[in-house]
């Protein structure tokens, strides 16, 4: 059976399960002439609509997705549609040890960012992909604190510290996130992921606490360090195997992405906008689809340096991309402040 690769997070998470077959002598003793034929398994639809039907009493949902299994591997899009079903946290793991990479085996395998493999145990790797697999922040913040306390000794336990510092970083709380991230670098200093986060959360202009002005320097210089490093790493990421030479550039050139913005933070706040507008640039040439905080940053390095024209490009770019969202709202008020600024 050929791996399944999941991509999450900087992560690149292979699961290679096998499924021991064993008929025992008694059971084909008394196994009938005529069998009938097992049915096949749920697809996501068939499970949707399981879960509607028996929203009071999902214990029934769960034999009859533990006794056919499913035909689809769970990924987020297809939990939060679950979910909105009427699925709770253990639908969501029954339904995940039921699909095809979920199911009962003897060996899970973790390859990290660079290339490293990391055997797990099955719960661990069922663990691992809970969290991997969770929309909402603050459960999968519950679930990393639980995996923490079930497997201390665990090897993917960076990892799973840096999945929980992006979900911090995702909800706004940056020193939950610099917290996370360092428990995963105490661990393992070369983890890339956690490497990133912590670049991105410790470059921003407000961490969330007082601190002097030796101590904002002594921040950025620390979130410059991580990302330089980090840059390092991602030069020297091999080619997976089961990637095209596209996909390789691609997966390299998010990761660098993240690492060149974070410098450009870091830059934009030492009060050095040509050099973050120089980073800023390289972090939107790496992305294959530059996100329009990438494009608003650049604005905000350009107008430092004076370049109006320049930094009402950029913004308008931003505006574009970030459409019906606050940056977009943003970034049409920098536009405004500077044309009026204009001679």
């Amino acid at each position: 059976m050929k791996p399944r690769t999941l991509i999450a997070a900087g992560l690149a998470v292979c699961l290679v399960w096998w499924a021991p077959a064993f008929v025992g002598a008694q059971a084909q003793a008394q196994a009938p002439q005529q069998a009938q034929a097992p049915q096949p398994p749920l697809t996501e639809e068939q499970v949707v609509q399981l879960i509607k039907q028996s929203k009071k009493n999902l214990k029934d949902v769960a034999g009859v997705v533990q006794e056919r299994g499913v035909s689809f591997d769970l990924d987020p899009k297809i939990e939060k549609k679950l979910r909105k079903a009427g699925a709770d946290d253990d639908t969501i793991q029954t339904v995940y040890r039921a699909t095809p990479a979920g199911r009962a085996g003897n060996k899970s395998i973790l390859t990290s960012a660079t290339g490293e493999q990391i055997q797990l145990s099955p719960q661990e790797g069922t663990a691992f992909n809970a969290i991997r697999n969770e929309l909402n922040p603050d459960r999968l913040l519950s679930l990393v604190d639980n995996f923490a306390k079930q497997y201390p000794d665990s090897k993917a336990l960076p990892y799973v510290y840096a999945q929980g510092s992006k979900a911090c970083q995702d909800k706004g709380d940056l020193q939950c996130s610099i917290t996370y991230g360092e428990k995963s670098l105490k661990l393992d200093p070369e983890n890339l992921p956690a490497m990133l986060v912590l670049s991105m959360s410790l470059s921003q202009p407000n961490i969330g606490r007082d601190e002097t002005d030796s101590e904002k320097s002594a921040r950025l210089k620390e979130a410059e360090g991580y990302a330089e490093h980090a840059l390092k790493l991602i030069d020297a990421m091999p080619k997976q195997a089961s990637e095209t030479d596209d996909q390789a550039r691609q997966r390299k050139g998010a990761f660098q992405a993240d690492a060149e913005f974070a410098l450009g933070m870091d830059f934009l706040l030492q009060d050095d906008p040509g050099k973050a507008a120089e980073e800023f640039q390289t972090a939107i040439n790496s992305a294959s689809n530059p996100p329009p905080q990438y494009y608003y940053r650049l604005g905000d390095a350009s107008a430092s340096s004076g370049k109006t024209e320049d930094a009402i490009r950029a913004y308008t770019k931003a505006a574009e991309l970030g459409k019906g969202t606050v940056i977009e709202q943003y970034a049409q008020q920098r536009i405004a402040e500077l044309k009026q600024s204009k001679p």
